[in-house]
């Protein structure tokens, strides 16, 4: 499709499918602490249901001497206020203990958190 043109029915529905999923499954967290970074892998639906527990997740693993992350939100789907903040604050308890954190895969939740007027 041009810029301009007519929407694509089929196309639509397809991009539709493809991110469908995203927001049906709730939030599946791996985490792979043999690696350097420790690299936090999120795939699903972050909301103010499935961020409870991500927090303390993080601040065990920087209890237990991890100093270095790397969150992978590639296949992540923040729908509401309180995802973006569980994001939020996931990144302010690691940068605030001294370690690092890098964004892996797609930038878009890292974008979306960068313009939020929302500030832990």
């Amino acid at each position: 499709m041009l810029p301009g043109g007519p929407a694509d029915p089929d196309c639509d529905r397809q991009c539709e499918q493809l991110v469908a999923w995203k927001r049906e499954v709730a939030l599946e967290v791996l985490v792979d602490v043999e690696s350097v970074p420790v690299i936090i892998r999120l795939a699903g639906t972050l909301d103010g249901m499935t961020a409870v527990n991500l927090l303390a997740l993080t601040a065990e693993l920087i209890s237990n001497g991890h100093q270095d992350f790397e969150l992978k939100t590639r296949a992540l789907c923040v729908p509401d206020e309180l995802g973006l903040e569980a994001l939020m604050e996931i990144q302010s308890l690691i940068r605030g203990s001294g370690c690092q954190l890098v964004w892996g895969g797609s930038t878009a939740n890292l974008q979306l958190l960068e313009r939020s007027p929302i500030r832990p």
